[in-house]
């Protein structure tokens, strides 16, 4: 060979490394944003501010209250992480290992309200519910009545104290 086509490999070569290590990089910062932004959520999902909404969700839930504003925040949160899995900002798998328990269980506990939401607009939280669905194929266990009452009390921060149920318009 000569040392122009020598050369000329060299320069594809070297091009090629370049190229292979721009794609490495490009992947590594996909996933340090991917990370970050997970990690913002969750940030956001402790943050005093949601967690009083959370608390303030669980106990109108708990006194049978299913049409409050805080339980809806709450399930924007999700929908929020929801479009961003389906717009590859985080992936499904970093959204079911950091909030399966809070995303399957708010699901659960608030068919009624998203049931009354989706007679205005029938596809309410529907992206949401698919991925709760694939959550829960993921994991698949009961959520017994008695388990749903559980996580809202731990939620209100009752801390297993009796609640005094309150009278409905029946009961009078």
């Amino acid at each position: 060979m000569d040392l122009p086509t020598i050369l000329s490999l060299i320069g594809v070569a070297t091009s090629l490394f370049a190229i292979i290590g721009l794609w490495i990089e490009i992947r590594s910062s996909r996933l340090a944003l991917k990370t970050e932004t997970a990690l913002h959520l969750e940030d956001q999902f402790y943050s005093p501010e949601m967690v009083k909404t959370r608390q303030i969700a669980a106990k109108k839930l708990l006194e049978g209250n299913p049409y409050n504003h805080e339980l809806s925040d709450v399930l924007d949160h999700f929908a929020r992480i929801t479009l961003l899995v389906k717009r590859k900002a985080i992936d499904r798998q970093l959204a079911y290992d950091l909030q399966e328990y809070w995303f399957v269980r708010y699901w659960l506990v608030s068919k009624e309200y998203v049931a009354a939401a989706r007679e205005y607009d029938p596809y309410s939280w529907s992206a949401y519910e698919n991925l709760v669905k694939y959550m829960m194929k993921k994991n698949p266990q009961e959520y017994s009545p008695q388990m749903l009452k559980q996580f809202l009390l731990e939620e209100a921060r009752y801390d297993g104290e009796p609640l005094e149920t309150p009278k409905t318009i029946e009961d009078s």
